[in-house]
């Protein structure tokens, strides 16, 4: 049997299987010329002699043909499988997306000898996805998608506002060609735990770039099925300059305090955790700032018993009353404490 012989043997052989998952089979010669387009001309409506020659192209979106010619123009030229996804016209005269095939029977000697080729509909696939880009195009987090490589081949609108660069100058591109800060920082690491294990990830990165970018991301990596990555951002920028504020004014109160002869506490209005209690409240309750922290109960229960009641609506009751006297009765000694106590506002 001749190595041309057991090629199209094959083909054969595998013809049923494609015929379960291809709506169009078909065959051409080495030049690329039609020789079986019966599924072809069934799908579209024309005759096989319509389909001839370049006939088949008429077929094919207006818009897609120049790029299905070049493509199939390099496979033949290279004599190398090729895929390419285009619209073509049923004979109701509705244009539906198609992933077409072309595989290359070679001879023994390397030589090409024909092509056979499949198409399949993808054209709910296709709407599917387009009706999602559009979801993800209007949500107010930029969307980046990476594929295996790194390589953005989606970046949403808000993306292209944050960016300042339109979608088409962005997709493309290498992650690092577009974000070289990316390299090298902790954000990369995430990305590459990310891809290797297939797992969710989120991640606070400072976007820094000289003249154009200071801005803090909350960053959510979704590994998706085809290995790439999706990049969910979202702008904190607001919330870590007024977490920064909350810190330096909260230093400002601890140098504050340190420097008063008073008990200064700050603590959780939900919870009534101590967040923060100065020296001067450890001598005066006779308690280490670390007892108070951890049970800040003992507040209350230092108080003298005939003065428990005003000491616990100070500590624990609603911000109405703002000042009071209460005793504490002290291993060492009875003393007298004039409680005042105000509402810090939220930072921002």
């Amino acid at each position: 049997m001749t190595p041309h012989r057991s090629a199209i043997d094959a083909a054969r052989l595998f013809h049923p299987l494609l015929r379960s998952i291809a709506t169009i089979l078909w065959r051409s010669d080495a030049n690329g010329h039609p020789v079986d387009l019966d599924d072809y001309a069934a799908f579209t409506g024309q005759s096989v002699e319509e389909c001839r020659g370049s006939g088949w192209l008429d077929a094919i979106h207006p818009d897609d043909r120049e790029h299905v010619f070049a493509v199939a123009g390099r496979a033949v030229a290279a004599k190398d499988e090729y895929t390419v996804q285009y619209r073509l016209r049923r004979s109701d005269g509705e244009y539906r997306w198609f992933d077409v095939r072309g595989i290359p029977i070679l001879d023994g000697e390397g030589e090409l000898i024909e092509w056979i080729g499949a198409c399949i509909d993808i054209h709910d696939q296709v709407e599917t996805e387009r009706s999602l880009r559009q979801v993800v195009d209007g949500m107010t987090e930029t969307y980046t998608q990476l594929d295996r490589d790194w390589t953005i081949t989606f970046h949403n609108r808000a993306g292209t506002e944050m960016n300042g660069k339109p979608a088409e100058k962005v997709v493309g591109r290498h992650l690092f060609e577009e974000w070289p800060e990316v390299r090298g920082s902790e954000l990369e690491r995430q990305y590459r735990i990310a891809t290797r294990e297939r797992r969710p990830l989120r991640v606070e990165h400072h976007y820094y770039e000289e003249g154009r970018h200071d801005i803090w991301l909350d960053v959510q990596i979704v590994p998706d099925d085809s290995g790439g990555l999706g990049v969910f951002c979202l702008d904190i920028s607001d919330r870590k300059h007024a977490e920064a504020e909350l810190r330096e004014e909260e230093e400002r109160l601890r140098m504050l305090s340190e420097h008063l002869q008073a008990a200064v506490f700050l603590t959780d209005p939900e919870t009534g955790a101590v967040e923060y209690a100065s020296s001067h409240a450890s001598a005066l309750w006779e308690r280490s700032i670390d007892e108070i922290a951890l049970d800040p109960a003992l507040l209350i229960e230092s108080a003298h018993p005939e003065d428990a009641e005003v000491a616990r609506e100070m500590w624990t009751g609603p911000v109405g009353r703002e000042r009071a006297e209460y005793r504490l009765a002290g291993a060492e000694s009875e003393r007298t404490v004039s409680h005042l106590r105000t509402e810090v506002p939220p930072a921002g």
